[in-house]
C-alpha cells in the first residue's frame, strides 16, 4: 500500500523514512537502523507481514499529519486503475462509433461537382424573385399605409392593431399562390392548403420579413406594442423569446428560409382543430402534396450540402425544425387567444376569410 503525497514535503519525507526503517526491521531485525523505533516482534508469514506493515504505515502517516482521504490501500489502487482503464476503453469505443457514423453519413453524400449539376439554379432564382415581388413588396406597400406617420399615442396605435396580422397574411398568401406547383393542384386541394397551413406559417414568415426589410425605430416600437396587445403579457414573453431564438439559431440565408416555408406549406396539414360539425374540405390526392414536398425538400437539401457540407447541413436543418416547432406552438396559442377573446374575435374571422379560396369550380 502506497500513500498519495508529495515527496518534497518534510512530514512526508519523515513518514517515508520511518516506513522504510520499519520494513527493514520487520524483514531483518538485526539490520535495523539505529534510530528505528522499537517494534513488537511479529510473525514472518507473508500475509502477516503485509497486514502488520499496513497498520504501521497508516499509524505513522496519521502521526505526521497526513489526511485519511489521501491514503489508498493496495486494493483501492488496483480498483482505481481498473476504473481508469474501463473509462479509457469506453471513450475510445464511443470515439470509434462516432467516426463510423460520420463515415456512413458521408458515404451517402454526393460531392459538390454532382450537386452543381443537379441543383436547379433557375428554380431557386424564381423562388427568391417571387418572394421579393409578391411577399416583400406587398408587405412594404401595406406597411406604408398602416404606419404613415410616427405613431406616438396609444389610442391611435390600437386602432391599427388588426392591420399587422392582415398584412402578414395577405403578403404570405400572395407568394404561396404564385407558385406554379400550387397552381397545378386542383381547386379543392388548393383550398385545403390555404385553410390549414397559411396561418401556421405567419410566424416563420414574419421572421424572414424582419430579416429582409429595414424598419425605423418607431416602426419597431409600434410592431412590439401591437404584438403585446394581440398576445397578452404572458404569451408575448414566449413570442419574444422565440423571436430571439430564431435570430440566434436560424441561418440568415433567404434561399434556405423561403424554401423551408414552401416545404412546410405543402403539408397535410400542419395543424387543425377538431370540429365534428364543421364543413371539412376533402383532399382528393395526398400523393400530389407528397410529390411536390419531396421536390422542394430535395432542392433545399442539395443547396445545403453545396453551401455548407454534410455535417453543417444537418445542424442547420435541425435548427430549422426546432425553431418551427416552437413557432407553431406559440402560433397555436395565439390562434386560441384570438378565438377566445371578444375584442380579438374580429381579427380571427378576418384572417380566416383572407385564406379562404373559392372552390365552386373545381379544376
Amino acid at each position: 500500500m502506497l500513500p498519495i503525497f508529495s515527496a518534497y514535503e518534510p512530514n512526508v519525507q519523515r513518514a517515508w523514512h520511518i516506513r522504510a526503517d520499519e520494513r527493514v526491521y520487520a524483514l531483518n531485525p538485526s539490520y535495523a537502523h539505529v534510530d528505528a523505533p522499537k517494534l513488537i516482534p511479529i510473525d514472518f508469514e507473508p500475509h502477516t507481514i503485509h497486514s502488520r506493515l499496513h497498520d504501521i504505515v497508516l499509524r505513522r502517516c496519521f502521526e505526521v499529519g497526513m489526511k485519511e482521504e489521501l491514503i489508498r490501500t493496495h486494493e483501492e489502487n488496483e480498483q482505481h486503475k481498473r476504473l481508469v482503464d474501463i473509462n479509457r476503453q469506453r471513450r475510445e469505443s464511443i470515439r470509434q462509433q462516432q467516426q463510423e457514423k460520420q463515415l456512413s453519413i458521408a458515404q451517402h453524400m454526393v460531392n459538390n461537382n454532382d450537386l452543381v449539376s443537379r441543383i436547379d439554379w433557375r428554380h431557386l432564382s424564381n423562388i427568391v424573385y417571387a418572394y421579393d415581388i409578391c411577399c416583400v413588396k406587398t408587405y412594404l406597400e401595406q406597411r406604408i399605409n398602416m404606419f404613415a406617420d410616427n405613431i406616438s399615442q396609444e389610442e391611435q396605435l390600437m386602432k391599427n392593431y388588426g392591420m399587422l396580422p392582415m398584412i402578414l397574411t395577405i403578403s404570405l398568401t400572395s407568394f404561396l399562390r404564385s407558385l406554379p406547383a400550387f397552381q397545378s393542384l386542383s381547386r379543392s386541394n388548393q383550398a385545403f392548403l390555404c385553410k390549414n397551413n397559411i396561418r401556421r406559417l405567419i410566424f416563420v414568415n414574419l421572421h424572414e420579413l424582419n430579416q429582409s426589410c429595414f424598419s425605423e425605430p418607431w416602426q419597431v416600437a409600434a410592431y412590439i406594442s401591437i404584438a403585446k396587445f394581440i398576445c397578452g403579457s404572458e404569451l408575448y414573453k414566449q413570442f419574444a423569446h422565440i423571436e430571439k431564438l430564431a435570430e440566434k439559431l436560424m441561418i440568415a440565408d433567404p434561399i434556405i428560409t423561403r424554401l423551408w416555408i414552401i416545404v412546410l406549406f405543402f403539408s397535410t396539414p400542419l395543424f387543425s382543430y377538431y370540429a365534428p360539425k364543421s364543413t371539412i374540405i376533402r383532399v382528393k390526392n395526398n400523393l400530389s402534396f407528397i410529390t411536390i414536398q419531396n421536390t422542394y425538400i430535395s432542392l433545399l437539401w442539395k443547396y445545403l450540402l453545396y453551401r455548407h457540407g454534410p455535417m453543417e447541413s444537418i445542424r442547420i436543418f435541425s435548427n430549422l425544425i426546432q425553431i418551427f416547432l416552437n413557432m407553431l406552438r406559440v402560433g397555436i396559442d395565439i390562434h386560441t387567444r384570438l378565438r377566445m377573446e371578444k375584442h380579438l374575435v374580429s381579427i380571427d374571422e378576418t384572417l380566416d376569410e383572407l385564406v379562404q379560396l373559392d372552390i365552386k369550380t373545381d379544376s
